[in-house]
């Protein structure tokens, strides 16, 4: 069963990075990126950048957790973050 709280935070799937752009599947947003590999770089798309703004090859650290509404990630390597669907 899916809830509204446990939706917001990636109840519905995950995906590991694979260093090209990943796109949100129809229905769903992309609701967090935890970075996992150091020297990781993000570009994202925001679904709507009056409340989130576009990530422009943001640099993060390993380990952080960015949360949000994202339609289109690229990070720097591949199996360098992993995408919650929401």
């Amino acid at each position: 069963m899916n809830h509204i709280d446990e939706i917001s935070f990636g109840q519905l799937g995950c995906k590991l990075s694979t260093g090209t752009e990943v796109a949100a599947p129809s229905g769903k947003t992309i609701v967090a990126i935890t970075v996992l590999a150091a020297d990781q770089t993000i570009t994202a798309d925001s679904e709507d950048t009056d409340l989130w703004p576009d990530l422009v090859t943001l640099p993060v650290p390993q380990g952080v957790t960015i949360y949000g509404r994202f339609t289109n990630i690229l990070t720097a390597s591949a199996n360098g973050a992993i995408y919650y669907f929401g």
